[in-house]
């Protein structure tokens, strides 16, 4: 009977023991238990390891309170450790978000299309743009005066186009990825003083305007006024106020 005691004395020692050495050691176990699917991780272009980086930035620092709805290339770059970090994330934003804008681009086109086969014709883009354009997209030029205009002039460019003109579109290609990443702000496409409103239309339906960014007069389509002459097509000048 006295081994059978002991032998029970032993065991409850044991569980003691086991539970004290398990309470001693909690915080050395992983118990993060992290889980993503590779399609998340191969749309942003990073790993399980930068993505484990965002969630604990997200929710452990307080990048999470002033930006928590940012997307996690954000996060890593606001955050990044060294310059070379920082230049990755930039990299893989601004690839992100030109490729968001060529496919808005195409949804948009087909949206019109869509429109006009079910609507009819109708206004396709907003050629009453005029000067007061510049004005619009500088809400501090009214308080502030021709000064401050005068300080964003190179916020915007002037692409002057024609309908025969090949290398036209490209150009406005290559203004639309500057426009994607922030180098510039706005785009006025000028077409010379002659063409009319519907080879207008159709030039912008075909290389690809946005009717959503000329709604918001981020991209503007009008003619040339008497005082703009272009020796070769496409040339592209800062835009005027």
């Amino acid at each position: 009977m006295q081994v059978i005691i002991f032998i029970i004395g032993l065991m409850f020692s044991c569980v003691i023991q086991a539970q004290d050495i398990k309470q001693d050691n909690v915080d050395s176990f992983d118990v993060e238990g992290l889980q993503v699917d590779n399609g998340f991780l191969e749309a942003w272009g990073i790993d399980k390891s930068e993505y484990r980086r965002f969630m604990y930035l997200k929710e452990n620092t307080p990048r999470g309170i002033l930006t928590p709805s940012a997307n996690p290339l954000y996060y890593l770059g606001m955050e990044a450790r060294t310059d070379v970090e920082r230049k990755k994330y930039a990299k893989l934003i601004a690839k992100m978000e030109f490729e968001n804008v060529q496919k808005m681009q195409m949804l948009n086109r087909e949206i019109l299309l869509a429109s006009k086969q079910m609507f009819g014709a109708g206004q396709a883009v907003d050629l009453s743009i005029g000067e007061s354009l510049k004005k619009e997209m500088d809400p501090l030029g009214s308080i502030l005066g021709n000064k401050q205009q005068n300080l964003t002039l190179g916020s915007g460019r002037d692409l002057f186009v024609s309908l025969d003109c090949d290398d036209c579109i490209k150009q406005f290609k290559g203004l639309m990825g500057q426009l994607s990443v922030g180098t510039i702000k706005t785009i006025d496409i000028v077409f010379p003083a002659s063409v009319d409103d519907i080879d207008i239309k159709r030039w912008a339906f075909k290389a690809g305007v946005s009717p959503e960014l000329n709604d918001r007069k981020v991209i503007g389509l009008r003619r040339a006024g008497e005082n703009e002459t272009v020796d070769k097509y496409p040339t592209v000048r800062i835009s005027r106020l």
